[in-house]
């Protein structure tokens, strides 16, 4: 069976890119906060908002697990790894929270949207680890330890 090449996985070649990747992460991340909010309440899809959070944390987690699987020192245990990936994720989403305190209609310091950045950060490290272990992505060194699911 053939292997699909979801986002040009095969260009993740190395650390640079990745690093890239990230910073254009969170680049946008800034931008997309800094865009006023709505006067309007109404949502057509329940937790739409905290679906966006989780989704885009995930690549940033996975972007950031992928950076640092391949650095020069990997990370002693896949644990060390699932814990830097969460304090990032946790770092980023509080700074993203207190930015949005400054942008107009936007409610900053939601410990919801905190909560979905963390979920989403521990998916991403899960999707890294996956693109790993099926060997979608070889070039990532594994850490001494294996987890295991």
């Amino acid at each position: 069976m053939p292997r699909i090449q979801i986002l040009a996985l095969h260009h993740l070649t190395n650390r640079r890119n990745c690093r890239v990747l990230f910073f254009a992460w969170f680049v946008m991340l800034f931008i997309l906060s800094s865009i006023p909010g709505h006067q309007d309440p109404q949502r057509n899809v329940i937790f739409a908002d905290k679906i966006a959070h989780v989704v885009y944390f995930s690549l940033g987690s996975t972007f950031f697990m992928l950076t640092l699987s391949q650095s020069s020192l990997p990370p002693r245990s896949q644990l060390h790894l699932f814990i830097s990936c969460i304090l990032m994720t946790s770092a980023v989403g509080i700074y993203d929270e207190w930015h949005q305190t400054f942008t107009p209609n936007r409610d900053g310091n939601s410990l919801g949207d905190i909560f979905a950045n963390v979920t989403g950060g521990a998916l991403g490290y899960l999707a890294g680890w996956l693109l790993i272990r099926r060997q979608i992505y070889p070039h990532a060194s594994p850490c001494k330890q294996r987890m295991t699911i």
